[in-house]
C-alpha cells in the first residue's frame, strides 16, 4: 500500500532531557549517559573506547561542532591522562580549555564557543541514540 504522508516525532522528551543522571543538559551536572533508552553504550563508555578519527567525525558529521579536530584530540588527551570523562561538568571543562587554548577562538564571543559546546552535546547524543540511522529506517518503512 501506498502513503503520500509520513508523520514522526522527532522531539525528545522533556522528562528525558530535565533528568539529570540522563547527562542531555549542560548546565544541570550529571552522569554522561545521554541514551533515550537504556539500551547501548551510554556516551561516557563510548569516550572511553573511542579511536580519534571516529570521534573527530561523530563531532563533525553528527553536530557539525567547529574545529572537531582539536575537540576529539582534547577529549582524548583527557583520556590518555587516566581522567574519565564521566560527568557532564567534566565534559564541559575540557570543551571550555579547548576553546580558552585555541587561537580560532581568541575573537569569538562567549555565546560562539557555547553554540560550539552544544554542538558536541548534539554530535554525542545523535551518536549514542543512532538518530540519524534510526529516522533513515523510519523513512523507509
Amino acid at each position: 500500500q501506498k502513503c503520500d504522508v509520513v508523520v514522526m516525532d522527532m522531539g525528545v522528551s522533556t522528562r528525558q532531557v530535565m533528568d539529570k543522571e540522563r547527562g542531555f543538559d549542560m548546565k544541570e551536572n550529571g552522569s554522561l549517559d545521554m541514551r533515550f533508552s537504556m539500551d547501548g553504550l551510554n556516551c561516557e563508555q563510548i569516550l572511553r573506547s573511542v579511536d580519534f578519527d571516529s570521534l573527530q567525525r561523530i563531532l563533525k558529521v553528527y553536530g557539525g561542532v567547529l574545529k572537531a579536530k582539536t575537540v576529539a584530540r582534547d577529549i582524548l588527551e583527557r583520556r590518555f591522562m587516566m581522567e574519565d570523562i564521566e560527568t557532564t561538568d567534566k565534559l564541559l571543562e575540557v570543551l571550555r580549555n579547548c576553546h580558552d587554548r585555541d587561537d580560532f577562538w581568541e575573537d569569538k564571543t562567549d555565546e560562539q564557543k557555547d553554540e560550539n559546546i552544544k554542538k558536541v552535546f548534539l554530535g554525542l547524543r545523535m551518536f549514542v541514540n543512532n538518530e540519524v540511522n534510526e529516522m533513515e529506517f523510519g523513512v523507509r518503512l
